[in-house]
């Protein structure tokens, strides 16, 4: 059952985020369906104090929202203005070589893209540029917002490419550049001819077609002659991650007896003491180090193995 209640939602010790306001909402329940459907929101959008990657958006009320971030083993929300809010493309768009110009279809600007915030009119690309795939060019202005949908993931063939490369508009070696590959984006190749690949470049909020030329030939390799004989190798043993005292399913709450504001998704690596009848938790989320609390006892650790290191790795490959 949820019951309104009226809360000021403190997400933590020492996170950066925007002040949380005080806001009459529904309190979620401790029901894992509940935060794993949450985690999993096709709803996305920018934190302008924590721009590293998106934030899911779980729900909105007026000019609140409240946004989730996972961490190690772990998903978290809080409520913020919608003015702490990024701007970014919330519907798929074609880039233009110049304000008020003509669209190009060979570069798709993906919801999600980031944008500038204070600006009107057109808007100048680049932001975007991190994610591996720089594109210049402008939008409009009415192709911003704030909150944009995450469409099914698509799968295809694809070659990862690693290195710095320039896609032209057309097959020669002075043709106009169209995009630069910055670091390992995903490149689709379309087809060939002499001396270019025909590609369309993808990065999470861009795609762009056109030409990558072809790379030289290596040059022809001595041949080597090797000897071998025999050696032992110790590469020792990786230590494994403990598990965490607190299993998948684990609520947090804002306070004891307070409201859920997440969930334990998995090994989440936890310091914890006692608070009472209640554990207190200290983690580290995307949003910096923050404190939660929770109803539920911590699990003792598992007893040590009791089997020789080779009678394990046999077990575990047993078929």
């Amino acid at each position: 059952m949820r019951v309104r209640v009226a809360i000021a939602l403190v997400i933590g010790c020492g996170v950066p985020a925007v002040k949380q306001p005080n806001v009459v909402v529904e309190k979620p329940a401790c029901d894992t369906a509940y935060w794993y459907e949450a985690e999993n929101a096709p709803q996305r959008a920018w934190l302008l104090a924590h721009a590293e990657a998106p934030v899911v958006v779980v729900d909105r009320r007026g000019d609140l929202v409240r946004v989730g971030t996972a961490s190690h083993g772990a998903f978290v929300t809080q409520w913020v203005p919608v003015s702490a809010l990024g701007r970014a493309v919330i519907e798929p768009v074609l880039a233009s070589a110049r304000p008020h110009g003509a669209e190009q279809p060979a570069v798709r600007i993906l919801p999600g893209y980031p944008l500038p915030v204070n600006r009107d009119g057109w808007v100048a690309l680049g932001l975007g540029d991190r994610f591996g795939v720089a594109v210049a060019g402008y939008v409009p202005a009415s192709a911003r917002g704030v909150i944009w949908t995450m469409g099914p993931a698509k799968k295809s063939e694809h070659v990862p490419w690693h290195w710095t490369a320039t896609i032209r508009e057309l097959p020669a070696p002075d043709g106009a550049i169209r995009a630069t590959i910055t670091r390992a984006a995903d490149i689709y190749g379309t087809g060939t001819n002499a001396a270019f690949y025909v590609v369309t470049a993808k990065s999470p909020y861009v795609e762009v077609d056109g030409f990558i030329e072809r790379p030289p030939p290596p040059p022809p390799q001595p041949r080597r002659e090797y000897e071998f004989s025999e050696i032992e190798l110790d590469g020792g043993e990786v230590p494994e991650e403990p598990p965490t005292p607190f299993p998948s399913g684990t609520c947090l709450y804002d306070r004891p007896h307070g409201s859920v504001v997440g969930m334990i998704t998995g090994n989440q690596p936890v310091e914890y003491a006692a608070a009472g009848d209640w554990q207190r938790l200290r983690f580290t989320t995307p949003w910096g180090d923050a404190t939660y609390f929770t109803d539920r006892r911590p699990q003792p650790p598992p007893p040590p193995s009791t089997k020789a290191p080779a009678e394990e790795w046999n077990e575990q490959w047993k078929w």
